[in-house]
């Protein structure tokens, strides 16, 4: 399930996922005797829960192997091999993985692809929300995402995304102006992402990581 890989469109929607770039930004905090609610959360290590995604995608692999195949021949929006070179920023497991493509060639050889009923759509969905929801888990911490400002959590957002830019990822800036249909708010963490890449950015502490994940959920809907 490619899901929460995939371009910065579905990241803006979706959670700034904690992988390897976010592991290298953000810092651990160092005064041990804060004890706060929130300070107690934290956005779960990959490694940790990668077993559980792996369970979810393994027990779903068919009808998202049959998703993919119906992209491929059907919509034609992309690829085998486009598909194969997004698979390197997958978070499922090489084992999960080879059996995903050598069940997705199956069915483009025998040329069996179909449009999912929607019984499986909704399997599928369902799939990604949990994988979403392992993934962050303050998007579901709703007395937090109440307590967090709009305000706030532009800051924090600009600042995580200019972050990365300022790390090399220098795509996300031209992906976010060439996303259509953005409401006001995404127009306005765009002006402040440019502003902030004028000046140092602290790194994200894992508090802030944290928030920031119930901020995208916050933001979401405006």
């Amino acid at each position: 399930m490619k899901k929460v890989i995939i371009t910065l469109t579905v990241l803006m929607l979706m959670v700034p996922l904690v992988s390897a770039v976010e592991n290298v930004l953000v810092s651990k905090q160092t005064d041990s005797t804060k004890t706060s609610a929130v300070e107690k959360k934290k956005t779960p290590v990959l490694t940790d829960i990668l077993p559980q995604i792996d369970k979810i995608e393994r027990r779903n692999i068919d009808i998202d192997t049959m998703y993919w195949a119906w992209r491929i021949t059907d919509l034609k929006d992309i690829n085998y091999k486009q598909l194969k070179t997004d698979s390197k920023d997958w978070i499922m497991t090489p084992e999960t993985k080879k059996l995903f493509f050598s069940k997705l060639k199956k069915i483009l050889d025998a040329k069996t692809s179909r449009r999912l009923t929607n019984a499986e759509m909704e399997q599928y969905d369902n799939s990604l929300e949990q994988i979403k929801n392992l993934l962050s888990p303050a998007r579901k911490d709703t007395e937090l995402i109440d307590r967090l400002s709009v305000d706030y959590c532009v800051e924090l957002e600009s600042r995580y995304w200019a972050g990365l830019i300022q790390a090399g990822q220098k795509s996300i800036l031209e992906d976010m102006k060439n996303q259509p249909n953005k409401s006001a708010i995404r127009k306005e963490i765009e002006v402040k992402i440019i502003e902030k890449l004028e000046k140092d950015n602290a790194p994200l502490t894992e508090e802030e990581s944290y928030k920031l994940d119930a901020c995208i959920e916050k933001l979401s809907g405006m």
